[in-house]
């Protein structure tokens, strides 16, 4: 079973969850969190979440369908492609996806997409939040320089639980 910070505890305190469980629901958590720059106009769109690489979330993902984050539904959106990426709001990156990280991150440079990721060294890279599994914990490694770079805005709560980490 893994073990969530505080804020996050509450969605897995009824049964054990596996590790991509604990990971759909930080990404729902981390959509509540974190500020669009558009947000205001586009408070009817979907924020949509996409997955790049290999399926590692499988049905996991699953509970990100019929959410809603500040009255926007969510959108998962697997597989996405390269020349997809634009639409997405918040974006995993797959460890499938190691070699070509540094081309993806450039391909998104500047836009406002939070970038998420279990690989190691995720954030350093230049990524935005790097979901690091620890024994039975998932802890989150922010980039600060990134989320500005991208015009989000990360809620202090949520800073208060991550490591932040500089590239």
């Amino acid at each position: 079973m893994c073990v969530l910070a505080t804020p996050f505890s509450n969605l897995y305190a009824q049964a054990p969850a596996g590790e991509y469980e604990v990971k759909a629901a930080f990404l729902y958590n981390l959509a509540r969190m974190v500020q669009w720059p558009e947000e205001d106009k586009e408070a009817m769109a979907p924020l949509n979440i996409c997955f790049y690489g290999i399926d590692s979330f499988g049905e996991a993902s699953n509970f990100l369908k019929n959410k809603k984050v500040k009255k926007r539904s969510i959108s998962v959106i697997k597989d996405v492609k390269l020349n997809g990426l634009g639409r997405c709001h918040i974006l995993f990156i797959d460890k499938s996806e190691l070699n070509r990280l540094a081309h993806i991150l450039s391909i998104i440079n500047n836009q406002p997409i939070l970038t998420v990721s279990d690989v190691d060294t995720f954030a350093e890279k230049g990524g935005l939040v790097n979901l690091q599994k620890i024994g039975d914990r998932v802890n989150i490694q922010i980039n600060l320089n990134s989320a500005k770079q991208a015009g989000l805005i990360i809620s202090a709560r949520l800073l208060a639980l991550a490591e932040i980490v500089e590239q």
